[in-house]
This record gives C-alpha cells, structure tokens and sequence, in this order.
C-alpha cells in the first residue's frame, strides 16, 4: 500500500484531538488538560495513522480514568537526545506489572481491562504506528494510581520508507 508521507504539524493534530475528546471528557467528568507543547518540528509521516494512534491512547485513557480523574497530555524535545516526545498521562486504574509487555501485542488486554469493551488492538496499533514512523512506545504505570504512556520520535524522521506496508491493524 502507498501512502504519502507528509509534515505532520503535532501541535495541531493535538488540538484537534482536544476538540474530539473535550465533550466525552466533560460528560465522564475527567478534567482533560493539554500543557502547552514546545515548538516541535514537523514529523514526517502518515498523519492519519498517527491521529488513530494518538485517539486511541486518548480514549483509552478517558476510559480507563473514573468520574472526577485527570487526563494529561504534553510533550517535549530532547535535541541532545534526537527525539521529541507526546506523553498521556491518566490516574485511571492502572496496569498491572505482569500485563505491561503483552498490552502492545494485538488481542491482548490487561488484567485491569477485561470488564470494558474492546478487542485489545488499540495499543497493538499504537505500537505499529510509533514503530512505523522510528519511534519507540514507553509506558510506566502503576494499579491504582494510573498510567503514562510516552511516544518518543527521531527529530530526524528522513528515513521512513516510501511504501508503508500493510499494517497488522
């Protein structure tokens, strides 16, 4: 499959992502924060594919976070590191430690997931889009007290190939 790579302007596709997830936010009763995000430099890449990748951390988190949590989203740039990061950040209930790896494998939910809706793709396609564009997917939770899911990606992004691939979700 072609698809053409394009500038991918994270400022805005986040805003966007504001605007789409504000109304769900306010009817859960989640606070959905977006700090401010340095200048960060256009990504090259499929802006598509990245916005289903940043929906689904997204609703993810609004699902997973009861009436009265915080959602966060931000970034930052790391020059000496050669990479930009967006992070998500809930205080939802959490993943357990022995859940972590298999979440990004597709079909697979955490323990702490199974009584919500879902196919368990979600972070599978999460991980194949990062992965796509030379990224790399972090996650750091903790049971009870929430999640931080970070997508880290080369300033740099010169290297992604022409043909994307089929991808697996």
């Amino acid at each position: 499959m072609r698809v053409p790579k394009q500038q991918i302007d994270l400022r805005l596709l986040l805003k966007r992502m504001r605007e789409f997830f504000i109304t769900l936010a306010l009817e859960k009763k989640i606070e959905l924060k977006f700090h401010p995000l340095p200048p960060f430099p256009p990504l090259l890449g499929y802006e598509g594919w990245m916005e289903r990748a940043l929906e689904n951390l997204l609703g993810n988190a609004l699902k997973y976070t009861q009436e009265g949590g915080v959602v966060e989203v931000g970034g930052a740039i790391a020059p000496e590191e050669g990479k930009m990061e967006i992070w998500v950040q809930d205080n939802g209930r959490g993943i357990l430690p022995e859940d972590i790896q298999q979440i990004f494998h597709p079909f697979q939910r955490g323990g702490n997931a199974l009584n919500e809706p879902g196919a368990g793709l979600g972070l599978s396609l999460v991980k194949e889009v990062v992965d796509l564009h030379g990224g790399e997917v972090q996650v750091r939770s903790e049971p009870g007290k929430g999640s931080v899911f970070s997508l880290f990606f080369p300033l740099k992004t010169d290297h992604l190939p022409e043909k994307a691939g089929k991808m697996a979700c």
